[in-house]
């Protein structure tokens, strides 16, 4: 580690006192405890998915050279939860689950009947927007086919979003992988983009990863 024997013989010793590590004095030795355990308790699955998502996020936006954000769901509505700081996420704003790129992939992973329930209390808490429960039901299910939904993105209209549904093993948890690129572009180097994002997918998730339509859908 490059650091001075006596600074590290301190930390050692700090991690005794806290008891994430015992010093056997006959053979000056140092164990890891049980309590080693407890340093990553925090981690459920949906901790799991949000820093694979992440991981991968920031690979892919590194490979295809685009911004990305990851966004989560909040009732009847999504929320940029990370961003590379590009225009097209500002962290914390909220968008329609019903009526945006990203709340139409994290919809996909839904079946037939959460689907609809999300529609009518999206209709029910907005006064003005309300949507066509036959359309939008239409729109989920060619996301699903495919694997992804391409929509614009908010205000930035010359920049679409191609936006990719995950869950976490357990279920209890969903996200949004999204990437932000013209039209044009996504349209010339569809194969290789796509690619791209599986492979990163794959990295981040390894085997938990299933190919389902074009895209792979964590489980």
């Amino acid at each position: 580690m490059q650091i001075p024997l006596s600074s590290c013989v301190a930390l050692l010793d700090t991690l005794v006192t806290e008891g994430v590590l015992s010093y056997d004095f006959k053979v000056r030795e140092y164990f890891p405890t049980k309590r080693v355990k407890q340093l990553g308790s925090w981690l459920d699955a949906a901790d799991f998915l949000s820093f694979s998502a992440l991981s991968a996020a920031r690979r892919a936006g590194g490979l295809l050279g685009c911004n990305w954000a990851i966004a989560k769901v909040i009732g009847s509505q999504v929320t940029w939860d990370a961003s590379a700081g590009g225009p097209e996420a500002a962290l914390g704003a909220r968008l329609p689950l019903c009526a945006s790129s990203a709340g139409l992939a994290i919809l996909s992973l839904r079946t037939d009947d959460q689907v609809a329930y999300a529609i009518h209390e999206h209709n029910r808490q907005s006064s003005s927007d309300h949507v066509e429960q036959h359309r939008i039901a239409q729109n989920v299910r060619r996301v699903a086919e495919q694997g992804f939904a391409l929509g614009l993105s908010g205000r930035h209209l010359s920049s679409h979003a191609v936006a990719i549904g995950l869950r976490s093993p357990d279920g209890s948890d969903e996200l949004a992988l999204c990437l932000f690129m013209s039209e044009m572009r996504f349209v010339r180097s569809r194969e290789h983009i796509l690619r791209t994002v599986r492979g990163c997918l794959a990295t981040a998730f390894g085997e938990s990863v299933m190919l389902d339509g074009t895209l792979p859908m964590v489980a």
